[in-house]
């Protein structure tokens, strides 16, 4: 049963509460179906993530622990029964790195094994499906002053057996990463300039199709029949949302109203996608310019017929929808201080 949606319909956009009476600064990652809300608090300086949290629809936000000696966490989703994955790390020059983690229902903190290496890899956990399925992937540690290499080797993790499996690559050496696992154990994510997809069962990956001019596309969901979104980038620096229906189809791309490049973030099992788009004066309907009118990012939905519409202000992003077309994200706005802050927005 779907739990009652505690922003009034009349809303287009509905702040959740901040963090502090100071800041206001969080952002949403992910919703589930209950309207349970997972995200970062932020800071301004480093490191710009000051914690995990979880917002219930009808309470404070609540604090994740980091693991054990760890002093920040991070959360990247959150599964129907309420299982939450990110990170955990100690935010110093020294520490070994973040590992994955998943807080149970409870709210208690577990980690996830790493992978083999030397030295241990830093570890990743991006997405949970409703099997208790985690994918995520790890990188190797960087030199001393250097910065990190996002791609590394891309993992599933079952919470309920304990085992850790490392997917299989495209090529060698490893280059990967993975994004999203819907319930089926589908695994999406990158290979290298390509997306990829590990099928469920025997996580034999393919590179999903792209079109001639296109550089790279990197995808970041999938949903339970397969479709998946994300964002293609072509030769000449461009970069644009787009659709797989399917593993094997090849993408289209989502319409851009006034705006003119962007990212697809999430879609739902109904076929709504959510994600940001860059223009100057909105994206579609009424017209909504930037203060100054220079380029600014637009939270957008596609409805399962492909029809676009705005959902934030400018400087509005969109991450995540659930199955009831309730979608999160945040928007940057200028504070009474006349600093910026990032507002959590949830879009009915």
């Amino acid at each position: 049963m779907r739990v009652a949606n505690v922003c009034h319909a009349v809303f287009a956009l509905v702040a959740l509460p901040s963090c502090t009476a100071e800041l206001g600064d969080w952002s949403p990652r992910d919703i589930n179906e209950h309207g349970v809300i997972v995200g970062d608090r932020l800071n301004r300086g480093f490191p710009y993530v000051a914690g995990a949290v979880v917002y219930r629809g009808n309470g404070p936000l609540v604090d994740l622990e980091p693991h054990e000696a760890d002093a920040v966490a991070s959360a990247n989703a959150i599964s129907n029964d309420g299982t939450i994955v990110g990170i955990s790390f100690l935010p110093t020059p020294t520490s070994p790195g973040p590992i994955a983690v998943y807080w149970d229902r409870t709210g208690a903190v577990h980690a996830i094994p790493a992978l083999g290496g030397d030295p241990t890899p830093w570890m990743m956990a991006m997405a949970i499906n409703g099997r208790g399925l985690i994918a995520g992937f790890s990188i190797a540690p960087p030199p001393p002053g250097a910065q990190p290499v996002m791609g590394g080797r891309p993992w599933i993790f079952d919470k309920a057996s304990g085992v850790l499996t490392e997917l299989p690559t495209l090529t060698e050496p490893n280059y990967s990463r993975a994004h999203s696992i819907n319930d089926a154990g589908e695994v999406v994510g990158y290979a290298d300039a390509g997306g990829v997809s590990w099928a469920a069962g025997t996580h034999e990956p393919r590179a999903l199709p792209r079109p001639e001019g296109a550089s790279y596309a990197v995808p970041y969901a999938i949903n339970a029949s397969g479709a998946i979104v994300g964002t293609m980038y072509t030769d000449t620096g461009d970069y644009f949302p787009v659709l797989w229906p399917t593993a094997d189809s090849m993408p289209t791309q989502l319409p851009l109203g006034r705006c003119t490049v962007g990212d697809a973030a999430a879609i739902n099992d109904s076929g709504v996608i959510v994600g940001t788009l860059r223009g100057a004066d909105g994206c579609s309907g009424p017209s909504n310019p930037s203060a100054d009118g220079s380029l600014a990012s637009y939270a957008v939905r596609w409805n399962a017929a492909g029809v676009l519409s705005d959902l934030g202000n400018p400087n509005s992003r969109a991450s995540s929808i659930n199955a009831y077309g309730t979608a999160v994200g945040d928007e940057e706005r200028l504070g009474t201080t006349g600093v910026s802050v990032v507002r959590a927005m949830r879009w009915p």
